[in-house]
């Protein structure tokens, strides 16, 4: 995980991040987990959580993504699970990537779903946002370490002056490879992923409700229930 500022924000994606490292290790899987950024305060949170946090600089956040991306790589691990530091995930939706973990080996997936939610109570309704193009929602994605060994130079791939679409550089880099084929899409429902936008965000929650028109709105309240980090964040649990 890698993550900026918004400390209760992170709070909430680190405990999903959690839960669903515990799931994944009930379900006979070895997990290693880092975090990189910039707070002593998330940093003490973690270390009471027995997690491994690692302190870079946010500027340039090209730097600070390249180097995550190969500290993943150096775990050896099978595969790269990207964490949004704002982002929770359905249980259904672990479940169906623990399907996929057991089976033959994916280069990448991940979902196509994802809820974009404000982190102010004065704005209650969120879409269902699906991305362009091949694209995954890049918080929960799977990616093969072998194969992004086999296709990306993880230092060098960014531009210095790169501000967002991180993941789908990685991406894109593996498809002129190997072809869109390798991607394969793992969903379970709308609530796969939960997007939860604040003032700090890269793209506002503004420039999602605003741009377009969407096929699904939901309830905020209606989805804080199925999530529990969710709900802590949004009762102020993590402040």
């Amino acid at each position: 995980m890698v993550y900026h500022d918004r400390p209760a924000l992170t709070k909430m994606s680190i405990d999903d991040m959690l839960g669903a490292m515990h799931f994944f290790r009930d379900e006979g899987h070895d997990i290693q987990a880092i975090v990189i950024g910039d707070s002593y305060n998330v940093a003490a949170y973690c270390q009471r959580a027995g997690v491994r946090h690692e302190m870079f600089e946010n500027s340039p956040i090209a730097d600070k993504f390249s180097y995550a991306w190969l500290r993943a790589v150096q775990a050896n691990c099978d595969y790269i699970a990207w964490w949004g530091s704002n982002n929770v995930h359905g249980a259904g939706y672990l479940a169906e990537c623990n399907e996929v973990l057991h089976g033959n080996k994916v280069a990448t997936f991940g979902t196509r779903n994802c809820v974009i939610m404000s982190a102010s109570p004065e704005e209650r309704e969120t879409c269902v946002f699906t991305p362009r193009k091949n694209y995954l929602i890049s918080s929960g994605q799977f990616f093969l370490t072998h194969s992004i060994r086999n296709s990306v130079n993880v230092l060098t791939v960014y531009d210095r002056d790169q501000t967002f679409n991180f993941d789908g550089k990685i991406l894109d880099c593996m498809t002129s490879k190997w072809g869109d084929d390798i991607v394969q899409v793992v969903t379970h429902d709308e609530e796969d992923c939960i997007d939860v936008k604040n003032d700090v965000n890269i793209h506002s929650y503004r420039s999602y409700m605003d741009v377009k028109a969407y096929d699904r709105y939901l309830s905020r309240d209606e989805i804080r229930p199925r999530h529990p980090s969710l709900d802590l964040y949004l009762n102020g649990h993590f402040d």
